[in-house]
């Protein structure tokens, strides 16, 4: 039997087989649609009745209602199949069958994985059949609340979708939903941005400039203000943009193809972390693996793309030759541009507890008071006040890259997880590496680790190797030729799958020069090989890869 299907996202329609049932007068629509958004519980005739008639006595507000049921039932056949009508409620139970675009948005959007591409295409369907707002031409009070909460949604969903779609590199898809966010919200200056944004990383500048001009436009026209110094700084960004980086920016996205070969699953998981902090969650994603296999590479991919979103974003990393010397990437952090004007307006009670880290403070100020010694307990933590209020800035998005995290010290570890502590509401994500052969030994880290886990705010991604497949992709972004399926699988087994073995040993290799059959089929691997010449012992290639070859040895044994 063809579903009944009941419209009321856009305007209202009952239709079977694309036919219209009735043509039902306003009141009856959105009578209707008030049960259909309580459609998980009755509504009891009080309710109802004070919904619509608020001004009315209690027994004449009864009264109306009786009798706009009484129409309902007159106008459309089937009411008794759709609603359970009783003499103290009204309740949505459909004895047909019947197709409710409002329970298909709703329902996709609450089944919709939060990880993993299978988040994508439920958050796609889910949208799709918003064809605009709740009832559009009906402005009873109660409904209010419920379009603009429908609406919130459907933005919610689209901005997920952006980011989605950005972070798979599908820019035509991303830029399809800002521009579909921005139809849905024209005043919307974030929007703006991200699509100038978007507009900009293809290399349409000049689309991106006329995305600002358009802003400008409906901002002034409308509620007579200029775009926001955000918007204004983005577009100046564009102004002084040279047109000749665009083989420069080509090369970028095709260097960040490369890094993401084989991670696109904690790629993904890296996309919730940041989500989940961005929704005042602070969270901490370590990437450990062996060395070589691309977690500075992956980090360093998840700051750039925090860039490009406008969020602050800044990195440092941990040294074997100053494991011992104690707060020194913190120091690098509160150095870095992206964090300095956080501090720089704190007051000179804090200024103060950071010279201790940052003596330029005090070159800078020289009428601050003099440091005391840090021996007691409480001036510990009276520091780490401070570091807390100068990472929190003005309570923007901020992410915090550290690399080489089995080198870090107790006193930076131990900082850090008063941070996530302290910013329990605030928008903080902490992406740190570790080699998972050498994590082990830092005892601070397994313990920060472990609290980090208990209050849920740890993600971890172990980075494996890479498979046969995805070796010879890339090699094939490395070397700019495509291997053929006995070349990847011979590649893959001498490099053990070890990302960094399968770059180094492509560009110390010569591959593609004079070897194009390689990546048609053609080419006789073994032949070709002569002894394995065409490839380079990985030892031979730089020192660093004997001591990864060593590591990769043992473990394997």
């Amino acid at each position: 039997m063809t579903p009944t299907e009941i419209r009321l996202l856009g305007g209202f329609q009952i239709a079977q087989a694309g036919e219209s049932l009735a043509e039902l007068p306003a009141r009856i629509q959105a009578l209707l649609a008030n049960v259909l958004i309580h459609r998980h519980a009755p509504r009891s005739r009080q309710q109802l009745a004070y919904s619509f008639w608020p001004e009315s006595t209690d027994g004449q507000a009864r009264t109306n209602l009786r009798r706009l049921l009484l129409l309902l039932r007159r106008a459309l056949p089937p009411t008794d199949d759709l609603f359970d009508i009783t003499d103290q409620s009204v309740g949505w139970r459909p004895a047909i069958p019947v197709a409710l675009d409002l329970a298909t948005f709703e329902d996709g959007l609450s089944a919709a994985p939060t990880v993993g591409p299978a988040r994508r295409a439920a958050l796609n369907a889910a949208v799709a059949v918003y064809t605009g707002d709740l009832l559009p031409d009906c402005y009873d009070d109660w409904i209010l609340p419920e379009r603009e909460r429908l609406r919130n949604a459907f933005a919610a969903a689209l901005d997920d979708l952006m980011l989605l779609a950005e972070s798979e590199r599908d820019y035509p898809a991303a830029i399809a939903h800002a521009r579909r966010l921005l139809r849905h919200d024209p005043l919307h200056e974030a929007s703006y941005r991200r699509l100038m944004r978007l507009l900009a990383l293809i290399g349409d500048r000049a689309a991106a400039l006329q995305v600002y001009h358009t802003c400008a436009t409906l901002l002034r026209r409308e509620v007579g203000v200029d775009p926001g110094p955000e918007t204004q700084q983005a577009y100046e960004r564009l102004l002084r943009q040279d047109e000749q980086p665009s083989a420069l920016r080509a090369d970028a996205l095709l260097d960040a193809d490369a890094a993401l070969v084989g991670r696109q699953a904690e790629w993904s998981t890296l996309q919730q972390a940041w989500r989940q902090a961005n929704r005042g969650r602070p969270h901490w994603a370590l990437i450990s693996g062996e060395a070589g296999m691309g977690k500075s590479r992956l980090a360093e991919e998840m700051r750039a793309w925090a860039e490009r979103q406008g969020i602050a974003a800044a990195q440092a990393r941990s040294y074997a030759s100053t494991a011992d010397a104690s707060y020194g990437p913190l120091i690098d952090l509160l150095r870095h541009p992206a964090v300095r004007p956080g501090w720089a307006k704190l007051g000179e009670t804090w200024l103060v507890e950071l010279s201790r880290l940052l003596p330029e403070i005090q070159a800078e100020r020289p009428h601050l008071p003099p440091l005391l010694p840090l021996a007691e307990e409480w001036q510990k933590r009276r520091l780490f006040e401070a570091m807390g209020l100068a990472f929190a800035g003005d309570g923007q998005p901020l992410l915090l890259a550290l690399d080489d995290l089995h080198w870090c010290d107790r006193e930076s570890l131990e900082f850090l997880a008063f941070l996530l502590r302290l910013r329990t509401r605030g928008r903080l994500l902490i992406v740190g590496t570790a080699r998972s052969e050498e994590m082990l030994d830092n005892r601070a880290l397994q313990t920060v680790m472990r609290e980090a886990a208990a209050q849920e705010q740890l993600t971890q991604l172990p980075l494996a190797p890479l498979s046969a497949a995805e070796t010879g992709r890339l090699a094939e972004l490395t070397g700019g030729v495509a291997l053929n399926a006995p070349t990847a699988q011979q590649l893959h087994s001498d490099s053990g799958g070890n990302p960094l073995f399968v770059v180094e040993m492509v560009r110390a290799g010569d591959w593609g020069a004079g070897r194009g059959d390689w990546g048609t089929g053609t080419g006789d691997w073994d032949t070709r090989r002569s002894a394995q010449s065409q490839i380079p012992n990985p030892q031979s290639l730089i020192p660093n890869l004997a001591t990864l070859q060593n590591l990769r040895s043992k473990k394997n044994k």
